[in-house]
């Protein structure tokens, strides 16, 4: 019996240990999108639109309503209120950490990321990698900044030549 749970006990820590190290390698694997990771590479906006990109960071976005529809959330984001002394609501939008997103189109100082659950694309400036954007429109309303920082990464391909 005692051989047994020691198995159990040794096998159930070998697993977590590997997991650990797999997370702990593709953690390290991720990069910031920039330009010197664009120029380190050669990326073209062809091979950009080949990668799935996380949000790296969490950001909340507020406004301001008169009534809470509290059916409106999805995978990526959540949107909840809380009522205000003026008989207002604070809606927030949470960005969350590993959003993930695709390519949409990139300017000489920007890259512009559709999230997979929204309707709405997002700019990160390319000499940082950061989330630079004073608001955003979820659902056709629009929510202005609060909180929180983020950068854009992604997962370079194994034989990419530095």
């Amino acid at each position: 019996m005692y051989i047994i749970k020691y198995r159990m006990i040794t096998g159930t820590f070998t697993v977590l240990f590997v997991l650990f190290i797999l997370a702990c390698h593709c953690a390290s694997s991720l990069q910031v999108l920039n330009n010197d990771v664009i120029e380190q590479y050669g990326l073209t906006d062809g091979d950009l639109e080949k990668y799935v990109y996380f949000i790296n960071g969490e950001v909340i976005f507020y406004r301001l309503a008169e009534s809470f529809d509290n059916r409106r959330s999805s995978a990526a984001e959540g949107v909840y209120g809380r009522q205000n002394v003026n008989d207002q609501f604070h809606e927030r939008v949470l960005l969350k950490h590993n959003t993930v997103g695709f390519f949409h189109h990139r300017t000489d100082t920007h890259i512009y990321i559709q999230i997979k659950s929204g309707e709405y694309i997002l700019p990160f400036d390319l000499s940082t990698g950061q989330l630079e954007t004073p608001t955003i429109v979820v659902d056709g309303k629009q929510y202005e900044y609060e909180e929180g920082e983020a950068t854009l990464v992604f997962l370079p391909k194994n034989g990419m030549q530095k």
